[in-house]
């Protein structure tokens, strides 16, 4: 197994039933009136809760969040390390629209499927034919100052107390559009969960499109990196090499 194959091993079960294969963007970009106040009454229902639901269940806190004034639309990436962390991203954002991207085994059929498109989930698409589709609906939440949000590794570990390589997607929406990355990293103490805001990113301007996309994400990628090693006190010399140093087990698929 190659160091590329162990981190985007996936070491949770993964629910491939009750899919819709079809992905209906044009009506996640514009919902009709049903799910825009379904969307209105779960945005409530998680703006007053979601503080109190994670104070008590991970005594969660935010750090740097003063990296978030003036920021208006952003595409927003964090480490994906738990099954709440959407509660988390919900309270990091506060007041603002968040909209988030999903595997597309997340794209259920029936209530399930309205809750999660109407608590802003936009599945990602398993098929080339609805790339254009896909992109055309971040753009349009961007253009509406939106945030989206992306969990730039491939999967969900758990806990994991290290940085992972972040895929390049969410840095290609910010140079399309030109919008700052805000990269969010949580990390984990004995009794509590910190949610460290870092300072946002923006384009270079003067790169053409693909040098401008490696370069934000090379950047970011280091400042995740940075506040890894300094929340954990890893040594600088030795992380890199100590990073998954045992082959990750998959687990079956449901």
């Amino acid at each position: 197994m190659t160091l590329s194959e162990k981190y985007d091993a996936e070491i949770t079960p993964i629910n491939h039933l009750n899919v819709e294969k079809n992905i209906d963007y044009k009506k996640i970009k514009k919902p009709n009136l049903f799910m825009r106040l379904y969307r209105g009454f779960l945005r409530a229902i998680y703006w007053l809760f979601a503080p109190l639901v994670n104070l008590v269940g991970f005594g969660f806190r935010v750090k740097g969040r003063k990296n978030l004034r003036g920021i208006k639309k952003a595409i927003s990436v964090s480490n994906h390390v738990s099954y709440a962390d959407c509660m988390w991203n919900v309270q990091v954002w506060r007041n603002k629209s968040l909209y988030f991207t999903v595997a597309p085994h997340n794209n259920k059929k029936g209530a399930f499927g309205r809750f999660l498109r109407a608590s802003g989930a936009v599945p990602i698409p398993s098929s080339l034919s609805q790339t254009r589709d896909f992109a055309d609906c971040v753009d349009y939440f961007l253009s509406k100052n939106n945030i989206v949000h992306f969990y730039g590794e491939h999967g969900l570990w758990p806990r994991y107390k290290q940085s992972r390589p972040l895929k390049k997607g969410a840095f290609h929406y910010a140079v399309t559009n030109n919008v700052p990355i805000v990269m969010i990293v949580y990390l984990f103490g004995k009794k509590r969960v910190t949610a460290q805001i870092l300072e946002p990113i923006y384009p270079n301007a003067t790169l053409n499109k693909k040098e401008a996309v490696d370069d934000l994400q090379h950047r970011t990628q280091k400042a995740y990196d940075d506040a890894v090693i300094k929340f954990y006190h890893y040594d600088r010399e030795t992380y890199a090499m100590n990073k998954v140093n045992e082959p990750v087990k998959k687990r079956k698929n449901k």
